[in-house]
């Protein structure tokens, strides 16, 4: 019986190609798709599911919380681990990193410029499950003593033995100890070496005031996690009897958050890596659904515009002793054959795109993944279900027509039908259009961001990070930099600074603005800079003035320039008003308005404008920025890597243009359009191709009429209009129907950013009128070739 099923459906697949190919084109991108967001969405949600430890294993987070304001930290203060360890029995082992920032590594004469070090302490390997290829538990023991992962290895030693070989790190040597396995990529812990905790000194280990630890804890099996937060939530204030919180003029509440979690359910300051957001993976996965549904759509919609034929067809089976489980089974085994010549079919575009989607989306996601166990268990009954999905209605409708009322023409429920496509149809372009309508939206966003003025001028702007060189250094080149910059004819003006826009600054300093009681703090970034920041950067003063060099050694009050969001968080009435004011840190810190600076992004547009002052501290800085002149740019390059190369000889630095440098934050909007648009792109491919097949159905049924109108004198537009005008309302229907959702997701996703587009009525519009113009394209290919046809054949037909 199989085998019978099998040979007529292959048969029918060979008569009716067109509409095969369009099922099957249909159904291999739908499955395509499918298959390569469930990579993306599985890679994502394999974040750290790999730990031994499990769900025991967590990291201990800070809140801290001020008058009005919360700081949210991934970090801690570094005496928490050893203590909650040795206090509390659930907790069955603390493990406790540091992050290095960036050091530069010497090995021999060669220098190499590594992102991902830090200190740890020893029993991190056993708590993650990384597993150590030389070395054992005791091999972070030691002070200065390193880990490094095999790719690092490789590339400091070559095939040279490491074991025991040293490395110099911001003037430290270290001595190797153990290879550790690289990281998997689905961690938020990425690594190129570790080195020992026990390294940092004793000050650094059992500071309090520094929340710059990131402590996690393997809870034992059964232990109340509720219960243990709650007990811990007021640990940093009552171990120090209220001293931190003093200090920093906020209280520190400490949370736990699971392991696993971390990367798609946190967005905490100074975490260790990038994190994702589980509402794009949610967003991505619906997709996928949405696209498999409509190319499933076509297939329905197609078995329903045929149903006539197939009815008679039906009618003569059952007139010679066909069963209505035979028919439905020969129904059925034609939809799961086409779905398998779509799956086959959908395994090479996968092949093809992925790279694609690779090179988009910065994973390394692999078709070798689909051939695992399990995916092609999964793949097989999904396929099956997908089968059954779209052939459900010939194989429960078709098979149940009576022979003697299809024979005789008397079918019924052709006008149910008919309702049963429109809707099928105005789902697949209410898909379409919904996707269409979010990538207008999230261009439009990312078009408004970077036409937005950023109150600065990052134009002509070159920067040299010079973090890897020592403080010491730095601190005794400085003017020694300034006059070699300046007396480039390139270089027009150039300042030091402790940061620069688009790239991270101090955290938040908690101050007692003037005009207020002792007990209200605000909380205000900080970073420093010298006296000719505020004209490299083009920022203006709009109350009193800039630095002058003789604001570089004043005492307290200790001279800042403040932007006017500060002016506002400090309770002041205006700009003018805020000069000469104090903000006081603490007994020994007190600082005086100078200036007040025009508000700047210094972030991205998502974030919003945070109050910020600026610190005359020219000998702290990390970074060198330059005002180019025009058609100057390769010249001052030149000439700033032989100034690097001559003051800092032994250390490797960086130069960037800030323009450039700051769009890295618009990376993820960039990534987003482009995913995004390509799978709108392909929904409504697949749904333009089952319009293409029953605009091919519906000329057909209609070739009589067509070649009577003919005859009559109807024009090539009139035919047109004829039969798109049906397709056209459908449309109009679905935009209808998407726009409303359409605009609630737009606005949801649109609240991640404090600056953000309006959404206006032409937005939408525009997105309805593209998708009707290419349904009218799709249309119009059968409507005009009908148009074209010699009416004599259609009407000396029966």
């Amino acid at each position: 019986m199989l085998r019978n099923h099998l040979t007529v459906a292959l048969r029918r697949m060979r008569r009716h190609l067109g509409y095969t190919t369009i099922n099957v084109l249909g159904l291999a991108v739908g499955l395509a798709v499918c298959a390569c967001i469930g990579l993306y969405v599985a890679d994502e949600l394999s974040y750290d599911d790999f730990h031994p430890t499990g769900d025991r294993l967590h990291r201990v987070v800070t809140d801290l919380k001020g008058d009005d304001h919360v700081r949210e930290l991934a970090s801690t203060p570094q005496p928490v681990g050893p203590i909650l360890e040795r206090k509390y029995p659930e907790v069955e082992t603390a493990v406790r990193l540091h992050n290095a920032r960036e050091p530069t590594v010497k090995v021999g004469a060669q220098f190499y410029r590594d992102r991902s070090f830090f200190y740890a302490e020893p029993d991190l390997f056993e708590s993650f499950g990384f597993t150590l290829q030389r070395g054992d538990s005791t091999a972070l023991r030691a002070p200065r003593s390193v880990v490094l992962t095999e790719r690092t290895a490789r590339t400091y030693f070559g095939d040279q033995d490491p074991m025991g070989q040293t490395i110099v790190a911001d003037e430290t040597e270290y001595t190797v100890t153990g290879i550790v396995d690289d990281p998997p990529a689905n961690t938020h812990l990425q690594f190129e070496g570790v080195f020992s905790y026990s390294s940092l000194s004793d000050s650094q280990q059992q500071s309090w005031g520094n929340i710059n630890a990131y402590t996690y804890l393997v809870l034992s099996s059964g232990a109340d996690v509720q219960s243990f937060e709650e007990d811990i939530a007021q640990f940093v204030d009552e171990e120090t009897g209220g001293r931190v919180q003093e200090v920093l003029g906020m209280t520190s509440i400490l949370s736990l958050q699971q392991v696993s979690d971390i990367h798609l359910h946190s967005d905490r300051r100074y975490a260790l890596s990038e994190s994702g957001d589980i509402q794009t993976v949610s967003l991505f996965a619906g997709i996928a659904v949405l696209v498999l549904l409509v190319a499933c759509i076509n297939f329905m919609n197609l078995a329903t515009a045929r149903s006539m034929d197939r009815a008679r067809e039906v009618g003569v089976r059952k007139a010679i002793g066909a069963t209505q489980s035979g028919l439905a089974g020969q129904f059925l085994a034609e939809s799961v054959l086409t779905v398998l010549s779509g799956a086959v079919l959908a395994v090479g575009l996968v092949a093809v795109g992925l790279p694609l989607v690779n090179a988009v989306s910065g994973k390394t996601l692999s078709v070798s993944t689909l051939a695992a166990p399990t995916v092609i268990v999964g793949a097989i009954v999904g396929v099956t279900m997908v089968g059954v999905l779209a052939g459900s209605y010939p194989a429960l409708v078709l098979s149940r027509f009576q022979p003697a009322r299809v024979l005789q023409d008397f079918l019924t429920g052709s006008r149910q039908r008919q309702w049963l496509r429109k809707g099928l149809v105005v789902f697949q372009f209410g898909v379409a259009m919904a996707l269409v309508i979010g990538v207008a939206v999230i261009l439009r966003q990312f078009a408004y961001m970077q036409g937005q003025d950023l109150g600065f001028q990052d134009k002509q702007v070159l920067v040299a990070d010079l973090r890897p060189v020592p403080d010491t250094l730095v601190a005794q080149q400085y003017r020694t930099l300034k006059q070699e910059l300046s007396r480039a004819p390139s270089i027009q003006r150039a300042a030091v600074t402790g940061g620069v826009p688009g790239r991270s600054i101090a955290d938040g300093i908690v101050v007692r603005p003037e005009g207020h009681p002792d007990d209200e703090t605000r909380d205000l970034r900080r970073y420093d800079v010298d006296a000719d920041y505020l004209e490299t950067l083009d920022l203006e003063v709009i109350a009193g003035r800039g630095f002058r060099p003789g604001d570089r050694g004043a005492k307290d009050p200790r001279p800042v320039l403040v932007n006017e969001t500060a002016v506002e968080v400090n309770g002041w009435d205006r700009p003018r008003t805020a000069v000469g004011k104090t903000m006081r840190r603490n007994e020994k810190t007190l600082y005086e308005v100078v200036g007040v600076v025009e508000d700047y992004h210094h972030f991205s547009l998502r974030q919003k404008i945070e109050p910020l002052f600026l610190r005359f501290a020219p000998e702290g800085y990390e970074y060198a920025a330059m005002r180019v002149g025009p058609g100057q740019a390769s010249q001052a390059l030149d000439h700033l890597r032989q100034t690097s190369n001559d003051l800092y000889p032994a250390y490797p630095t960086e130069h960037f243009f800030l323009d450039a440098d700051f769009e890295r934050q618009y990376q993820a909007e960039r990534r987003l359009a482009s995913i995004f648009g390509g799978f709108a792109g392909l929904a409504l491919f697949v749904a333009c191709l089952g319009l293409l097949g029953l605009a091919a159905f519906t000329v057909r049924q209609r070739r009589k009429e067509i070649g009577i109108r003919k005859v009559l004198g109807a024009t090539m537009s009139h035919l047109l209009g004829l039969l798109s005008k049906d397709f056209l309302a459908l449309v109009g229907i679905a935009f209808v129907v998407a726009a409303p959702g359409a605009y609630l997701g737009a606005q949801a996703w649109l609240e991640g950013f404090a600056y953000r587009v309006d959404l206006g009525p032409w937005l939408f519009l525009s997105a309805g009128i593209v998708v009707a113009l290419l349904a009218l394209g799709t249309v119009s290919v059968h409507s005009i070739r009908a148009a074209l046809v010699d009416p004599a054949p259609a009407l000396r037909e029966e």
